[in-house]
């Protein structure tokens, strides 16, 4: 039963024009083997699905795999990778991009469907050990903010890790620069 769901499941992915599978039997162990002939064709379209935060020309820009081209499912991965990263670098961490395809004789169709969901937010920013100088004095130096309706259109207060890094560095330059040789920012 497992098995034909698994051959089910292939099948209904488009990218096999056969799907077959056997077991082999040898000292008690089985041993599935699959053999799948992949389809050969031609990408005939590409299109996006879902975004709000980026048109269909910069989503285009970013892949490689274009109409015309054969289908290649590699750089159909790393057009997807890239999707995703776009999307981590405006703070969406929780972005999923899948694709769909739909095989019109040797063509294919692409849709890339992209589920943005909420990017990350800062609730609250706290500065912990600071006993010399006020939490107060430091945290207008720093990127991370919390997040408030205010901030318009701007990167404050989402979250992404390249800030936090850049408000280590500036904590620890403000240290320095006062005079704190031995500070440890984490």
């Amino acid at each position: 039963e497992t098995l034909r769901k698994d051959l089910r499941r292939l099948r209904r992915t488009g990218y096999f024009s056969r799907v077959d599978a056997r077991v082999q039997f040898k000292n008690g162990w089985a041993t599935v083997i699959f053999t799948l002939t992949e389809r050969v064709g031609r990408v005939r379209t590409v299109s996006f699905v879902g975004s709000r935060n980026y048109t269909q020309a910069q989503l285009y820009s970013l892949i490689q795999l274009r109409p015309g081209m054969p289908f290649n499912r590699d750089l159909l991965t790393k057009d997807a990778r890239r999707i995703v990263k776009i999307y981590h670098n405006i703070g969406y961490f929780r972005v999923r991009v899948t694709v769909q395809g739909r095989w019109i004789g040797q063509t294919l169709m692409l849709w890339f469907v992209i589920k943005e969901n909420e990017p990350a937010l800062i609730r609250h920013v706290l500065l912990r050990g600071n006993r010399k100088v006020s939490s107060k004095r430091l945290l207008p130096l720093l990127d991370s903010r919390a997040y408030s309706l205010s901030a318009g259109f701007s990167q404050k207060g989402f979250f992404h890790p390249s800030f936090v890094a850049r408000d280590v560095y500036f904590l620890k330059n403000y240290y320095f620069d006062h005079g704190f040789i031995d500070i440890k920012v984490t």
